[in-house]
């Protein structure tokens, strides 16, 4: 003989609790196994059945035996509507709410989606009676949906109610995003984004360099994402303070697969940021910066995602060198060593920065070279003094003779020496003056000299440059 347990002594068994005994019943046990829950003593076959609930009270596998149904479908306007985006708000009818009795509450809906282009079918289970579409995984574009509504009432969900069909446009078009538009970005890296679209799954990107109004260079980015920076582009010239013009289209699911949005959204213009200047360290506006010797290191500041430097020194007399460094570091001796550097002379040095394959100027400065303090003709206690009214040298700088003309006090005989930028006498002459004034210099070899003219007990200087 076979005896189930029953644990809530509701006189039913457990029919997943037997033994075998072989004469009297054992205590606790029927030879019943009717019991659906042996746990609970108002459950059993033939209790009576509590409604909305969620539980089989009397054991027969309904849940609302004898309860009244109450169903639901969307609101009527949807009803073979063409939603104007995915993204559009779907809402359920509740006109059932005043037939529920009291203490009957809706505690959620479920939203059943038909996908009738796949056959594919999915739920949505929400709190309250409004959905969207893209909260669903079967959902795409250029489609139609059958949707119908549960209730759950208390613990017990009700019967779907009447379908209604919905219907979704191609996949739409979108644009940039205004926060991105017209706007200069911080970084290279900084985000610019487009308006996404649900369920979108790739966008295009059409991105040109603007010069003079005109787009020079075109590259395009597909990628996943509404959104991307500046060196994500590749085929397309990455420079500061320019302008590029965006476009953007959207891709989606379909029926027939992937699918493009038919156009491009206006262009929108976006401006790489401002290049941070490099200077030289240290450097005074006017008076620049003066550096003890020759192999002193002169460094400029340091600026990210610089790839090489570029030093130019140049004088009014026509030096110019330049030598290119992967340090933010150069010394004068580096100069030097292309061409002799006079001592005692300012010299201009451009720095420049090569970042993403260009190279930007940065703030000039004036370096004073060291060594040397100029010319000193006071050895015999003669004052040095340019008198502007006196002479006047022309042409200079010249790449043949200079002329210089003296003022109407001239003396018969002029007295003049030349030196070069190492502080030697090239020429040091006593001259007759004529009126024509004095011409000189035609066999000076090309360079940067001094020019003294020494008058009683003054000396006027003038500094030549030949070409």
């Amino acid at each position: 003989m076979i005896a189930y347990r029953d644990a809530d002594n509701d006189g039913f068994g457990d029919p997943y609790q037997s033994i075998n005994y072989p004469v009297a019943l054992p205590n606790g046990y029927v030879t019943n196994a009717d019991d659906c829950d042996d746990s609970n003593p108002n459950i059993y076959p033939g209790a009576p059945e509590i409604c909305y609930d969620g539980v089989d009270n009397n054991c027969n596998g309904d849940f609302i035996d004898g309860c009244s149904q109450f169903t639901t479908q969307l609101r009527s306007n949807y009803c073979n509507a063409v939603l104007p985006s995915m993204n559009e708000t779907i809402r359920a009818s509740t006109n059932y709410v005043n037939e529920l009795p009291n203490e009957v509450f809706v505690n959620a809906y479920r939203f059943r989606i038909k996908n009738l282009s796949t056959n594919q079918t999915g739920v949505i289970q929400k709190s309250n009676y409004l959905m969207k579409l893209f909260e669903s995984s079967i959902v795409m574009y250029d489609c139609s949906f059958l949707i119908e509504v549960s209730i759950q009432l208390n613990n017990e969900w009700m019967a779907y109610g009447p379908g209604c069909i919905i219907h979704i446009p191609p996949v739409p078009n979108t644009i940039m995003d205004d926060m991105s538009c017209n706007q200069r970005v911080q970084n290279m890296n900084s985000i610019i984004r487009a308006k996404p679209i649900p369920v979108g799954s790739r966008y295009h990107f059409e991105v040109a360099l603007i010069e003079n109004g005109i787009a020079v260079e075109t590259t395009n980015l597909i990628k996943v994402g509404a959104s991307f920076n500046l060196l994500q582009l590749q085929g397309l010239s990455l420079k500061y303070s320019a302008e590029y013009s965006v476009r953007v289209k959207a891709e989606g699911s379909s029926p027939n697969g992937l699918v493009w949005s038919t156009d491009f959204s206006p262009p929108c213009s976006v401006f790489s940021p401002h290049l941070p200047e490099v200077r030289v360290e240290g450097c005074a506006e006017e008076n620049g910066i003066h550096p003890t010797s020759l192999t002193t290191v002169i460094y400029v500041n340091p600026i990210g995602g610089v790839n090489n430097f570029r030093y130019t020194l140049s004088h009014e007399d026509g030096y110019s060198q330049t030598i290119t460094s992967l340090q933010r570091t150069f010394r004068l001796s580096n100069f030097n060593q292309l061409q002799p550097l006079t001592p005692g002379e300012v010299y201009s040095l451009a720095v420049e920065t090569m970042i993403y394959g260009y190279y930007y100027y940065g703030k000039d400065c004036n370096i004073k070279v060291p060594g040397g303090n100029g010319v000193q003709p006071n050895q015999n206690g003669i004052e040095e003094k340019n008198d502007f009214e006196k002479g006047i040298v022309f042409p200079n700088p010249s790449n043949d003779y200079f002329n210089l003309k003296w003022s109407n006090d001239t003396p018969k005989i002029l007295h003049y020496t030349i030196i070069d930028r190492f502080g030697r006498i090239i020429e040091d002459k006593k001259t007759e003056y004529t009126k024509e004034g004095l011409l000189f210099g035609e066999d000076l070899p090309q360079g940067i000299y001094i020019l003294q003219v020494k008058d009683e007990q003054k000396v006027w200087t003038e500094k030549l440059i030949k070409r």
